[in-house]
């Protein structure tokens, strides 16, 4: 019972707590699926990726996963960076609630085996905004098998993408009739990884991937970064408000950057409190999301950008995307994408290098090496 608490709480505090009474009831019932269950979700939050391994591999013995278990149990192996069963079964998040909203499509999904270099390949977005422009960065290598692809993105993201070097015709979701577009098999974002049988060694999207116009940056240049002597620096603090808020950073830890020297801070977030970030003395800070409209304007400023500091959240994947040196956040539990935080670049990017809490939101001790390394690239 206490630890069914614990995992519908997960409050840090009590991880300890629910470790030993959760095995202490598995002692009673050595294959109780839910105490195996629980065991697997307290450890993936103690980050203790060995023995979570062990109580899925119990799991698997008994058999007859669930739907949620799937996931979960593909959650774990993209985290830990087993790809071969992510690959295997991810699909199974297609019966969580999110996944609804996702549109029938009245042709056959590809499996990737198929020769479909005569036909066209829809692909069609879901998830989130910045799991979509990681997967862009997959297009060149999608086009060697399918030579024919046109995408359906968010219409926050149809601005951005819409004038790309592929010459990939691209439709916004909200005003799109999936009715009225030309193709013969479809496949949903997420399953370009499987469809390209990537590994942790070959999940790499690269960088520079993602163009900007060069009249909007020049705009933004012209508007906003003047001050060519000054180090501007972007920063970013929070994600979606329907999102993970345990990846969220309070503004006030961002304060230690008035510290430095010949400074400008641009504010990323939309909807930002402006007073959160008066105590700021010695450096200006611009709250230039207030003008953003669409993800072509956050790319646009982005790349005028010397650097980006920013939590887990879309500015990390579109900082990455167009290739700016970008510091990166991360909770000591971190999101179970982020399958390699331990060399100089996350897994995905290529000029992302990540900074790992070393217990669960002490964004203090993570922000003073984040300023530690800037006054290093200084130098």
């Amino acid at each position: 019972y206490y630890s069914c608490i614990y995992v519908k709480l997960r409050e840090y505090y009590l991880l300890e707590n629910a470790t030993k009474d959760t095995k202490l009831a598995l002692e009673k019932e050595p294959a109780n699926k839910l105490y195996l269950k629980n065991l697997t979700i307290i450890t993936m939050q103690a980050n203790n990726f060995k023995e979570c391994a062990q109580y899925w591999d119990k799991i698997l013995e008994i058999g007859a996963l669930s739907d949620d278990e799937k996931f979960d149990y593909s959650a774990f192996c993209e985290k830990t960076g087993d790809f071969e069963n992510w690959h295997k079964y991810f699909y199974a998040r297609f019966s969580r609630a999110e996944a609804k909203n996702f549109p029938t499509i009245n042709a056959p999904k590809w499996n990737g085996n198929t020769d479909i270099s005569d036909k066209t390949l829809l692909i069609y977005f879901e998830q989130g905004f910045g799991d979509n422009i990681l997967m862009w960065g997959f297009n060149k290598q999608l086009i060697k098998k399918a030579p024919n692809i046109i995408w359906v993105v968010p219409d926050a993201l149809y601005p951005l993408l819409k004038f790309n070097d592929l010459n990939i015709p691209v439709y916004p979701a909200g005003t799109t009739n999936i009715k009225n577009l030309h193709f013969d098999y479809y496949i949903p974002s997420m399953d370009i990884p499987k469809i390209l049988n990537i590994t942790k060694d070959t999940a790499c999207a690269g960088a520079n991937y993602i163009n900007v116009r060069n009249e909007k940056y020049e705009h933004y240049k012209n508007k906003y970064f003047t001050s060519n002597d000054k180090l501007k620096i972007g920063i970013s603090f929070s994600g979606s408000l329907n999102g993970n808020n345990t990846r969220d950073i309070p503004p006030k830890y961002f304060e230690i950057l008035d510290q430095l020297n010949n400074i400008e801070i641009f504010i990323l977030n939309k909807d930002t409190d402006e007073n959160s970030f008066t105590n700021f003395k010695n450096n200006k800070v611009i709250n230039i999301a207030k003008y953003f409209n669409n993800f072509e304007d956050t790319a646009a400023i982005i790349k005028n950008l010397d650097i980006v500091i920013t939590c887990d959240n879309v500015i990390l994947n579109l900082a990455g995307a167009l290739g700016i040196k970008t510091y990166a956040l991360f909770n000591w539990n971190y999101e179970y994408r982020w399958y390699d935080l331990e060399n100089n670049n996350v897994g995905w990017y290529t000029t992302v290098t990540p900074f790992i809490n070393k217990s669960n939101n002490d964004w203090g001790s993570t922000m003073q090496e984040v300023y530690n390394q800037i006054k290093i690239d200084e130098s």
